[in-house]
């Protein structure tokens, strides 16, 4: 029997109105059709005793969709995946921020001052001094005129302690006449000289540099100078004469400025270390970033799935300690009037003491079996709490009708192939093979020995003789150089032994393998689980329809056993006996059907589309 029909004949069935006193059979049907439990969950908390003087917890009704999205909402562990991915996100803009061009300035002030200082220094000078003779090599001649001079030569090299004596050829000729004295000699010297112009430069320069996805970096660079000179020079002919690059004219500071352009290209050369897209570590880094977010997401998918199966399971757990507690009550009830009634026959000796006793025991079991249902709803209820991040010690009441506990919405067709290829699990094991494979050709590169290439381009204007009066014309004059300059170099590098490179290759090849055993063993579980689901959900559908026919058979039973009653023809202890098949047979009726909304949760949960069907739920519910 179908569970539509199952309904059905409960409704049929119990609106029998029963002869007894106690109309128990009608207060089922109420609770299942008509409602779900919701009062007797809200009297049964309002007559709680709250001790400490804390207030009594009040009632939170709550649906399915609430539940589902206050844990998408709420849920730490979605949480803690909403902000791994907004790293994963930060980590790709700092990766690809390594290719971004790079500007810089510089700007450069130097002024440097002469001061003036001088100090009286006392020195000592030993040398050969005569009475006449020649200096530096001047022979001295015999007439007045000649001594004359070299009387005064003499004098002065005796001031000043220089040697004095007549050489030729460079022979003393008169060693007579030259003899070792010390002259002592007291002057101010300088230690330093104060410019009329303290020197001044201004250095002005622009630099860009470019990475490339392949490992080659491009820079160019622009700098003008303004330098101005301590002061003029005089004309020196023997520099012009010798082709001197000093200022021969003395013009340099009447033309300060000067400019410059640089450009360097670097790059490794093909089939070397780090050329290339999969050999340069900063492109490695963007890709295996952009990976990490994928997978990221794929995560945070998975966990959805995971957290709305746990909020499922806990539930619907709830619904079916809800519809207990609330079945219990009503047991509970009846049981009440059973006994109510069995002591007035009791008393007016109509009933034997066998009985009597008999439906004091069911009233006494039925009474401890409604704190049990108690207690395992108060339990359920704070499960789904915690899972739903709310307050400790509110109190949860499931707000889910009869057609909502017997629905079939979350029941689809799937295509067990598409189903593990696009399954989160699979794609995240997917996903980390690539990143592994791509770390493997990375570190496979980095064996390679290192070659690279590099080129400096250089055009300089100089003020050593002049430079120019305005920026403007140096600048115009910047590829018309006083100097240019062009190199071009090859370096080669390769560590001895590479122990650590060959020894990361090693690693990320096993780690590749084991990537690939890890997408295998994800598309197996996914199938396992998704099969295991399936058949369970096959199992419960199949057990609930048998469930619906003992539920008719139960109710039918009652219903016999109060005409036979009103015919003295049956016990009460009997009359208990139905009634306690009935409700068992309601019970189980409510499990199967809650566990059918459970194992669809699973189905879904174990094709990994849980989180996609309440998005569309979600979004349909809302139109």
């Amino acid at each position: 029997m179908g569970r539509v029909g199952a309904v059905i004949s409960i409704v049929a069935l119990w609106s029998v109105t029963p002869v007894t006193a106690a109309p128990v059979p009608q207060a089922v049907m109420d609770m299942i059709v008509g409602g779900n439990g919701a009062a007797v969950v809200t009297g049964r908390i309002k007559s709680m005793s709250v001790s400490g003087g804390a207030a009594t917890p009040v009632p939170m009704i709550i649906k399915q969709d609430d539940a589902y999205r206050r844990a998408i909402n709420s849920s730490p562990l979605l949480l803690a995946e909403r902000n791994a991915l907004q790293s994963a996100a930060a980590g790709i803009a700092f990766s690809r921020s390594a290719f971004d061009p790079l500007f810089a300035l510089r700007a450069e002030h130097t002024r440097t001052g002469f001061m003036a200082r001088s100090a009286e220094i006392t020195r000592e000078y030993e040398g050969k001094t005569n009475q006449a003779g020649e200096q530096d090599g001047n022979i001295v001649g015999t007439d007045e005129e000649t001594a004359v001079a070299v009387n005064a030569q003499d004098q002065q090299a005796q001031d000043l302690g220089r040697l004095t004596c007549v050489i030729i050829d460079g022979e003393i000729i008169n060693p007579e006449y030259c003899s070792m004295e010390t002259a002592v000699d007291t002057r101010v010297e300088l230690a330093s000289s104060k410019t009329p112009v303290e020197p001044e430069a201004n250095v002005f320069a622009i630099q860009a540099l470019q990475v490339l996805p392949w490992g080659s970096s491009v820079s160019a660079q622009l700098q003008s100078t303004r330098r101005i000179k301590s002061g003029y020079s005089t004309l020196n002919r023997m520099e012009l004469i010798n082709g001197s690059h000093g200022d021969p004219i003395g013009t340099g500071s009447n033309y300060p400025w000067t400019s410059a352009f640089f450009f360097t290209f670097n790059t490794p050369m093909p089939y070397a270390r780090n050329f290339g897209a999969q050999a340069y570590g900063p492109r490695v880094n963007t890709e295996v970033a952009n990976l990490d977010r994928d997978i990221g997401k794929l995560r945070l998918e998975q966990r959805s799935n995971e957290v709305l199966n746990q909020v499922a399971a806990a539930f619907w757990d709830l619904v079916r300690r809800q519809y207990r507690l609330s079945m219990v009550q009503h047991h509970l009830d009846a049981a009440t009037a059973l006994a109510q009634r069995g002591r007035r026959l009791f008393d007016s000796n109509n009933l034997t003491s066998y009985d009597m006793a008999q439906l004091d025991t069911e009233l006494e079991r039925t009474a401890i079996a409604s704190e049990l249902a108690w207690q395992e709803y108060l339990g359920a209820s704070n499960l789904l709490v915690d899972l739903l991040n709310l307050d400790d010690g509110a109190v949860l009441v499931a707000d889910v009708s009869v057609a909502e506990l017997l629905s079939d919405e979350m029941v689809e067709a799937v295509d067990i192939r598409q189903m593990a290829d696009q399954h989160p699990e699979v794609l995240m094991a997917s996903l980390e093979q690539q990143k592994n494979t791509l770390l493997t050709r990375f570190f496979a590169e980095q064996v390679r020995p290192d070659i690279s290439l590099v080129m400096n381009i250089s055009y300089r204007q100089s003020d050593q003789v002049f430079g120019y009066k305005t920026w403007n014309d140096s600048y115009e004059h910047i590829f018309d150089p006083d100097q240019r300059q062009t190199y071009i170099g090859i370096n080669y590098r390769y560590a001895f032994g590479q122990r650590a490179e060959k020894a990361a290759w090693s690693r990320s090849r096993t780690e590749q393998q084991q990537a690939a055993l890890r997408v295998a063993l994800a598309r197996n579980n996914v199938h396992r689980t998704y099969q295991d689901a399936q058949s369970a959900q096959a199992s419960t559908d199949s057990r609930l329809g048998q469930l619906g026919v003992n539920l008719d058979l139960a109710q039918s039973a009652y219903d016999r056993s109060g005409r036979m009653r009103e015919q003295n023809s049956l016990t009460e202890f009997e009359r208990v006996r139905t009634l306690q098949m009935l409700y068992q047979a309601v019970d189980a009726y409510i499990a199967a059907a809650v566990a059918t909304r459970r194992e669809q949760a699973q189905s879904l949960f174990a094709a990994g589309r849980l989180h996609q069907w309440y998005t569309a739920h979600s979004a349909k519910e809302r139109q």
